[in-house]
């Protein structure tokens, strides 16, 4: 499996319209290459893996992809109806849909990141994720579910998801997600 991963980044650093049209073309050039390791049989599979699911969408109308990844998209805390069709319709095409970073950058498993940036319960920009998180957490509690595993359990669920990816830095917690 080869992709070109988080092309969104490459395409959002550009300074203008012109350059981020130069960058884009660079991500097709790049998709040509990793083609012709499919045609060569050297890789199976060709695919993006982005936290911009728009990128992901644009790029899929011009490269044949048989997988997607999508970052922070797809989650118990959000579902946008545009992803989910887009979903639906990737699914429909035989696309392998892989939802990634299910918690947030580990927000929703009790980090302090959201996203993968810093945030803070005393910040008032962030107080609503914070609220947000206490009623997950009074929910799981209630129904005596661990969050770790709502969360895995929801980014299952989304119709044209076939898989998902998780990442932990504690080997107990990722156990302890299994059940």
């Amino acid at each position: 499996m080869v992709s070109v991963h988080d092309p969104d980044e490459y395409l959002f650093t550009a300074v203008n319209d012109d350059e981020r049209e130069e960058r884009y073309q660079d991500i097709l050039a790049a998709y040509q290459s990793l083609h012709q390791l499919k045609k060569d049989s050297y890789v199976t599979s060709v695919g993006i893996g982005s936290k911009d699911w728009r990128t992901i969408q644009r790029i899929s109308n011009d490269v044949d992809l048989d997988w997607v990844m999508f970052a922070n998209s797809l989650t118990i805390y959000q579902q946008p109806p545009a992803l989910l069709t887009f979903v639906a319709e990737l699914a429909a095409k035989g696309v392998h849909v892989i939802n990634s970073a299910v918690f947030h950058g580990g927000f929703l498993t009790g980090s302090d990141y959201f996203d993968y940036k810093p945030v803070s319960r005393e910040h008032p920009a962030h107080q609503q994720l914070y609220m947000w998180r206490d009623q997950l957490y009074k929910i799981c509690r209630e129904f005596e579910i661990d969050p770790a595993a709502a969360c895995i359990r929801f980014a299952m669920s989304i119709p044209g998801v076939s898989s998902i990816a998780l990442n932990s830095t504690s080997p107990q917690r990722t156990k302890r997600t299994q059940h």
